[in-house]
């Protein structure tokens, strides 16, 4: 009988081991979703949220960081207006043999006749942080009435 209470008392060992193991299985899988979610809310808040894209930018590659924010200054101030232009879209920074090339900085700058005029910017940026080169394109013009409709709006 001594041999039956040891059997059963290993058994019983045995599958409150295996309970939690299959416990901790689940924490497992709980954690592991939550991480795959959160990972996808934060990407999708760097796509939609640009300071919070402008840290992460920072964080990872402070020199091309330098070299996008030197090009976006050097953008707001091409337009004529750099105390009433707005970043609408902070471009992309690609690293290049001389420094960092940075395309499809888009500047908007309300005009006096209530419109807005948008710009694209192209730069070349030394590693030291220097503009070498920039190119803009002025690409749309909206024309508001001064009743602030849209001219297509009649």
């Amino acid at each position: 009988m001594s041999m039956k209470k040891d059997e059963h008392g290993l058994h019983t060992l045995r599958s409150d081991r295996s309970s939690r193991h299959g416990k901790d299985g689940k924490n497992t899988g709980r954690i592991a979703a939550l991480l795959v979610f959160g990972s996808i809310a934060v990407l999708i808040a760097k796509q939609e949220i640009p300071w919070l894209n402008s840290t992460f930018d920072r964080l990872f590659d402070e020199p091309a960081w330098l070299a996008a924010e030197q090009c976006r200054n050097m953008a707001r101030s091409q337009t004529g207006q750099p105390d009433f232009s707005r970043l609408r879209n902070s471009g992309k920074t690609e690293k290049t043999e001389g420094g960092y090339y940075v395309s499809g900085v888009v500047m908007a700058v309300l005009n006096p006749e209530g419109g807005e005029h948008t710009y694209h910017f192209n730069c070349n940026v030394t590693p030291a942080g220097e503009v070498v080169a920039i190119h803009a394109e002025s690409v749309l013009i909206d024309k508001l009435k001064l009743n602030n409709k849209p001219v297509w709006q009649d």
